[in-house]
């Protein structure tokens, strides 16, 4: 017996929809133009919080949702919290609040980029922008200093028509959807710390000139900090809230040096130092200080970069 209905997956409910003739194709097209922006907002909340799909069924939603974004776009989180001000509304939860705030940033956001948008677990409206324009000599540096443009304009259009205060912050271009979580981090992190409600944007020149040095300060002071433990690309990734592939380019650019290398040169002259200066310590101690469990291994690297054993480096 031919069944005359489908099943359809709808958020976390299944739906019916008739099959005759073009019936439950047309159905399904309104149900979901009627909650376009509430699934394009559930995708986004799956994507910062780094719960999306494999690449193809992300592809596939990206698709189906009428999304001109792609697995492998470069794109920017971009975050607004009212701050004070506001009179007009009851609270800065106000509904009212919230919708205002979205149009001033969609009708900014608009014309040189394309966008998804949801609310936060915080209240901050997130979008995820991607550039409309490709410039071949630097789409990057375009998409970054477009964004720090218009973060500024929905900074004043706030402050104009709401007569109140919004802080922005917009994280580094990464691609989706591997690193939209860090994305994400990124811009919260920039969000938290930003002062009276100016925009926070890594990614214009000014900015990378006061950020970058910060960046590489924090970083090489954690490496010296934690020279006991197995210091990790990921987890100093996490320490300043950026993505590691980000983080491993932006540190070889300003230092000229790979951070892994960074690492393993800091072990080996702190290590040399103690054998030199703590020549009580045995040589398994000062493995353990630099974060080396077995002696053996400890021994094959500090050879390996200095030519001789730490033994024989004491005895010189």
């Amino acid at each position: 017996m031919r069944a005359n209905s489908e099943t359809y997956t709808y958020g976390t409910r299944m739906v019916q929809a008739p099959l005759e003739d073009t019936t439950a194709s047309k159905w399904l097209r309104k149900l979901l133009r009627d909650h376009m922006r509430h699934l394009q907002g559930e995708l986004l909340k799956r994507l910062i919080s780094g719960k999306a799909s494999d690449v193809y069924a992300l592809n596939d939603e990206l698709e189906l949702y009428g999304i001109p974004i792609e697995p492998g776009d470069l794109c920017a989180v971009l975050l607004i919290r009212p701050d004070e001000g506001f009179r007009d509304y009851i609270s800065l939860q106000d509904a009212a609040l919230e919708f205002a705030l979205g149009n001033i940033a969609e009708e900014n956001l608009q014309r040189n980029f394309v966008f998804l948008r949801c609310k936060d677990s915080y209240g901050h409206l997130v979008f995820l922008v991607k550039a409309r324009r490709r410039i071949a000599a630097d789409p990057q540096e375009y998409g970054e200093m477009t964004l720090q443009y218009v973060s500024e304009r929905i900074q004043n259009h706030v402050r104009a028509f709401l007569k109140g205060k919004a802080a922005v912050a917009a994280s580094p271009q990464g691609y989706v959807s591997c690193q939209i979580p860090y994305m994400y981090r990124s811009a919260l992190h920039l969000l938290r710390t930003s002062r009276n409600g100016m925009p926070a944007n890594m990614g214009s020149k000014q900015e990378n000139k006061q950020t970058r040095p910060s960046i590489v300060g924090r970083v090489q002071t954690y490496i010296r900090s934690h020279l006991s433990e197995d210091v990790s690309l990921q987890g100093l990734s996490e320490q300043v809230y950026l993505h590691p592939a980000y983080l491993s380019k932006l540190y070889k650019e300003r230092t000229g040096e790979g951070l892994s290398d960074y690492i393993l040169r800091v072990k080996m002259e702190y290590a040399a130092k103690l054998l030199l200066l703590e020549r009580d310590k045995k040589i398994y101690e000062i493995g353990l200080e630099v974060g080396y469990q077995n002696q053996s291994y400890f021994s094959q690297v500090f050879k390996k970069w200095y030519g001789m054993t730490p033994l024989e480096y004491r005895k010189t």
